[in-house]
């Protein structure tokens, strides 16, 4: 039998949910480092110099960093060689 969207009353779906972040570690330092790791072997690669990561989603996915725009200058800067800053 095929089920569509709509069949089940929200409290059956929602029963029949498990918590699917149970068993979930936040990242640690090593993820982080991999990462900025890749991405200076790839600017190194390419002639790169460095990379801005301005703050949103390219600055919490190699820092770990959550800021929010303002009018304030936030970010860090990746060289191709040496510590992010």
């Amino acid at each position: 039998m095929t089920h569509g969207v709509g069949i089940a009353k929200v409290e059956d779906a929602l029963a029949g949910s498990s918590d699917m972040t149970a068993d979930i570690e936040p990242m640690g330092l090593q993820e982080y480092q991999a990462r900025i790791q890749k991405a200076q072997t790839l600017m190194q690669a390419q002639g790169i110099d460095a990379m801005y990561l301005n703050v949103g989603t390219n600055l919490t996915y190699f820092t770990g960093l959550q800021w929010y725009p303002s009018e304030r200058l936030v970010g860090a800067v990746v060289p191709a060689d040496g510590n992010v800053t």
